[in-house]
């Protein structure tokens, strides 16, 4: 991540300037890496957004199928069975989230006057996130491929899922790696490069 990369060169080259020769002031080596912390917290915000609006499309397309189909008990108990289940996890996501950006242990939210503090608070509370997130995935990404899978194979196939069980397994695994390629790509790059490069910034603040 080249916003990081930047910081931990300002930080390196700091390290062996006397600040008083003009080369790399302390101060603008805080600014550059206060304007990167509140860029990260930023795609937090972006990637949480994202999130919720995917998710409340899924509720608005499972309630579009119960209208739309509520004469039929197999698609109105899937659909609903689907809501019922996609709430608890939203409830969570929405209060993770929320945490992430309460006052933390020290009192303070943000601090221009702290990188320490900025930095080491916005690592753990993207980590907290990024924990809660991956717990996620592995129960959302399998319901939604089920959910796809099986009202499709009702809807539009000929005697439904279990007189097609070779095709319909075929399709959801399909659909299980193209969801998974897409969640290792977005993983990578909104929280585990980040992270990473945090870290290593960190670890140079301890020496």
């Amino acid at each position: 991540m080249e916003n990081f990369d930047e910081i931990k060169k300002l930080w390196s080259e700091s390290k062996g300037a006397s600040f008083s020769d003009g080369s790399v002031s302390s101060d603008y080596i805080d600014d550059v890496i206060s304007k990167r912390i509140k860029k990260v917290r930023n795609n937090f915000r972006e990637y949480f957004w994202a999130s919720f609006f995917y998710q409340n499309l899924v509720y608005g397309c499972l309630a579009f199928l119960i209208v739309r189909y509520f004469s039929r008990p197999d698609i109105v108990i899937l659909s609903a069975a689907g809501i019922l289940l996609y709430i608890p996890f939203t409830v969570m996501f929405m209060k993770k989230f929320k945490a992430a950006f309460l006052l933390n242990k020290e009192g303070l939210e943000y601090s221009n006057d702290d990188i320490w503090l900025n930095l080491k608070n916005s690592h753990a509370r993207m980590s907290e996130f990024f924990s809660l997130k991956k717990r996620f995935d592995w129960v959302i990404v399998p319901l939604n491929c089920v959910l796809i899978v099986v009202i499709n194979f009702i809807l539009f196939v000929p005697n439904g899922f279990m007189a097609n069980i070779a095709a319909g397994i075929l399709l959801l695994l399909v659909w299980l790696v193209i969801f998974l390629v897409a969640i290792r790509i977005e993983n990578k790059k909104k929280f585990v490069e980040p992270l990473h490069q945090m870290e290593l910034i960190l670890e140079d603040f301890k020496e």
